[in-house]
């Protein structure tokens, strides 16, 4: 069983069908302002993502809930920080392909025209 993320994260994927497509339909009055455009060329339907607080364990990323931040981003935690709100995946300085934060430029892995050097700290 799919949770109501899950069903909205389908949309994005390229294997989505006319069935998730219903299954999502029937669930659209518990996730966020899902707008239907399947008529439109067999389109996924158009995820207007709003949601500003997640349940323990997940990152609001371009207004949805996820359970990881993807690459180029890290999971920043407000609590940590001193505010309150759910964590949030932030982007990396751009030279990063991932990072591990507090700080946008601690990279882990950088983009192919960098190189990554250890700190002496």
């Amino acid at each position: 069983m799919y949770s109501v993320m899950e069903y909205a994260s389908l949309a994005w994927s390229s294997n989505f069908t006319k069935r998730h497509y219903q299954n999502l339909q029937t669930i659209q009055n518990k996730a966020t302002k899902i707008i239907p455009a399947f008529a439109v060329q067999n389109k996924a339907p158009k995820i207007i993502p709003d949601f500003t607080e997640c349940s323990e364990g997940r990152f609001i990323h371009d207004g949805l809930c996820i359970s990881q931040c993807p690459d180029k981003y890290y999971e920043w935690n407000s609590k940590a920080q001193g505010t309150t709100g759910s964590p949030r995946c932030q982007p990396c300085h751009y030279s990063c392909f991932k990072c591990s934060g507090p700080q946008d430029n601690e990279c882990t892995k950088c983009r192919g025209d960098a190189t990554l050097y250890k700190s002496s700290k």
